[in-house]
């Protein structure tokens, strides 16, 4: 029998908070589609927290279904409610830091798997930089695969991000680190274009290659507009499953040049150099409007704008 979750009639928990502000914003964006967008999270994920945040309340907040999405009585009452409670806790956070002499409390940072090989020494001179002038702050550092950063930034589970975005995001800031990485296809040594010359490798048969699927070349979101069409028979977000995949040597895939080089697999694997399939992810810290007001945050934000200055 599975175990009832809570109810949010008694006290408010760090969950209740981060549903009503999904809430928000679904009520804000228009729907639960709508918003997605804007969270950047999955659609079953919105749905999932708004019906967890219907079971703690105990009441229908919209509707929808074939109709459309329409926020019911109940929901705009919890709507105008939710605006008021946040618009109170910031201006309590913001007088009680005020008051503090020293930065206190936690920063709580999600680094994108691998990005260390590029973004290592920025990152490492501005924790310097924060520990001596924060301290009594404490630093709790995440790693995520590479399109869960942003996602964990919108849901709060982390206040700061470091990732490669593909695109803005209206709901968050970003402060460019002037750090790059170049993503390269590659296929293993005993795959069968691995002695062959790049001059001899036609789109065409690049298509009928096995290709590894990652977020940012899916359908509808391929940076590299050939690879609309390829023949995509495997999907992997880390760079270790996709190296498995590569060194199986059925398969093509991209990896980043740095990580390749860092692991020494120069000849174990090659990039496919035709013109027009390599990107560049370009690193940026994100945080979200609410976490931005935290003088933490701000002061971590602020160390690694000087290093990017520098």
């Amino acid at each position: 029998m599975g175990k009832r979750k809570a109810s949010l009639v008694g006290n408010l928990a760090d969950v209740d908070l981060r549903l009503l502000r999904i809430f928000k914003i679904i009520v804000e964006q228009g729907g639960i589609a709508a918003a997605e967008l804007e969270l950047n999270i999955a659609i079953s994920t919105i749905s999932n927290h708004l019906a967890d945040l219907e079971r703690r309340l105990q009441m229908t907040l919209c509707e929808r279904g074939r109709k459309g999405f329409k926020v019911t009585p109940q929901g705009q009452l919890v709507y105008n409610a939710t605006l008021e409670l946040l618009a109170a806790l910031e201006q309590f956070q913001s007088s009680i830091h005020q008051t503090q002499e020293t930065l206190v409390g936690t920063l709580n940072l999600g680094i994108e798997e691998f990005c260390l090989f590029s973004c290592e020494q920025i990152l490492a001179a501005a924790i310097e930089r924060f520990t001596n002038i924060a301290p009594e702050v404490y630093i709790n550092i995440h790693t995520f695969a590479a399109d869960k950063v942003s996602q964990a930034v919108t849901s709060e589970v982390v206040a700061i991000g470091i990732t490669a975005l593909p695109a803005p995001m209206k709901n968050l800031t970003a402060l460019p680190l002037g750090v790059s990485e170049t993503m390269k296809l590659y296929c293993g040594e005993k795959h069968v274009l691995y002695k062959k010359p790049d001059r001899q490798i036609t789109l065409e048969e690049l298509g009928r290659q096995k290709y590894i699927e990652t977020h940012k070349m899916r359908p509808g979101r391929m940076l590299i507009p050939e690879a609309e069409k390829w023949y995509r028979q495997a999907s992997a977000l880390q760079y270790e499953a996709r190296a498995l995949l590569i060194h199986s040597g059925n398969f093509i895939g991209y990896l980043s040049k740095e990580y390749v080089e860092h692991m020494g697999w120069q000849e174990q694997m090659r990039p496919l150099q035709k013109r027009g399939l390599n990107y560049s992810n370009n690193y940026a810290a994100i945080v979200g409007k609410h976490a931005g007001q935290s003088p933490v945050n701000q002061a971590f934000f602020e160390c690694l704008n000087e290093q990017t200055s520098s």
